[in-house]
């Protein structure tokens, strides 16, 4: 496979180790992907987690508060509401 360009290979420590694939190789090229059961299975998993998390949302609530300095304070002493 390594002479016909599929894949480059390097021998380390008496152990064979695929580097690289050629993805675009003719014998490859015809490749195609199919969905198991487990991935199926896999996904609606993911569906259910994503789900339960976003109905766990919290929204942030924020709230201005003002802290009354200078002659602004004076007043709001003088409101007992400092």
């Amino acid at each position: 496979m390594e002479k016909e360009g599929l894949v480059k290979l390097k021998e380390y420590k008496g152990e064979l180790n695929v580097l690289s694939v050629d993805g675009q190789h003719k014998g490859v090229a015809g490749h195609r992907v199919f969905t198991s059961v487990g991935d199926l299975d896999a996904k609606e998993v993911r569906k259910a987690e994503v789900k339960a998390q976003e109905s766990t949302k919290r929204e942030v609530v924020v709230k201005e508060l003002w802290k009354p300095h200078g002659k602004a304070l004076e007043l709001f002493e003088a409101a007992k509401k400092s």
